[in-house]
């Protein structure tokens, strides 16, 4: 990516939806700014790549694969990053924030297994889920199902980080709370 500048950094300031792939080198930075970026191939953010997300009406809506294995993802802001990608590598360089990760493919997805600030599931099928899963902000369901057996596959936890007043749980079949400290459902 290379602005009008010249330099390898791109705030979107129009909704932008191209259909190929996206790949943002080292050193570069993709981010929505407060609007949407739909990218219809893959999006890779190679190692020293960033995808930043710094206002709250910023989406990035990676309908491809989506691989950022070595690259950095950054919310400082409230804004929200979407996956119909299977599976999406999120990688180790993920600063949630106070963002929000949507996992909106039709079809079963597998949830990355990383801490989330807001996790919103939407798109049918299974979203299996293959290890424990913490969600410190909101969890939100609006279609689909959460997985926590991966298809049989093992038997995770889900902790919520926040009081069950302020988290959102719709349309998980039946549910046991625990109303301990730790909230563990």
């Amino acid at each position: 990516i290379r602005d009008r500048q010249g330099t390898d950094n791109y705030t979107a300031t129009n909704t932008w939806s191209p259909a190929g792939k996206l790949t943002v080198e080292n050193g570069g930075t993709i981010n929505p700014g407060d609007q949407t970026i739909t990218i219809g191939g893959a999006t890779v953010i190679e190692n020293g790549g960033t995808l930043l997300i710094d206002n709250a009406a910023g989406i990035f809506d990676a309908v491809g694969t989506f691989d950022a294995s070595v690259g950095t993802i950054t919310f400082t802001d409230e804004g929200r990053l979407k996956l119909k990608s299977v599976t999406a590598d999120l990688g180790t360089n993920l600063t949630v924030g106070t963002g929000t990760i949507e996992y909106d493919f039709a079809g079963e997805q597998k949830i990355f297994n990383t801490d989330y600030n807001n996790l919103e599931i939407d798109g049918s099928g299974d979203k299996d889920v293959s290890a424990n899963l913490t969600v410190n902000g909101n969890l939100i369901i609006t279609n689909g199902a959460l997985d926590f057996t991966n298809n049989g596959l093992g038997n995770f936890d889900l902790t919520l980080a926040t009081d069950f007043s302020t988290a959102t749980i719709r349309k998980v079949g039946t549910t046991e709370l625990d109303t301990s400290a730790t909230n563990v459902i």
